[in-house]
């Protein structure tokens, strides 16, 4: 499966992260925020904390979709949240940081 699979099964994860957060009542802010440190999938506000997310689909992986978040991954999200949260009004608000793993598993019947 070539990389335009890819970008389109992460696209749709995060929607369908977007949505889940969204029933549960945050608020959403912001999608695929880029600096020159890498990119926070989805941003989310409730109860005065900022959520990182980080979106993380894998299809008929024997690894878990949560195991490519690795350490390089987790500080890049951490500078790319501080540069958001310098650009924006939340900078003295709490924050978290969430990772989204979904794994998707197809059966053969016959």
């Amino acid at each position: 499966m070539g990389a335009n699979y890819d970008k389109k099964l992460g696209s749709l994860g995060e929607d369908m992260a977007k949505l889940a957060f969204e029933q549960r009542g945050y608020k959403y802010l912001a999608r695929n925020f880029y600096s020159k440190h890498g990119e926070v999938d989805l941003i989310f506000e409730k109860q005065d904390v900022i959520y990182f997310v980080e979106v993380k689909v894998r299809f008929n992986n024997d690894e878990g979709a949560i195991y490519s978040i690795d350490g390089q991954k987790l500080s890049s999200m951490k500078k790319t949240a501080i540069e958001y949260l310098k650009q924006s009004k939340y900078f003295f608000k709490a924050i978290e940081f969430i990772a989204v793993a979904i794994d998707v598993h197809t059966v053969d019947i016959e």
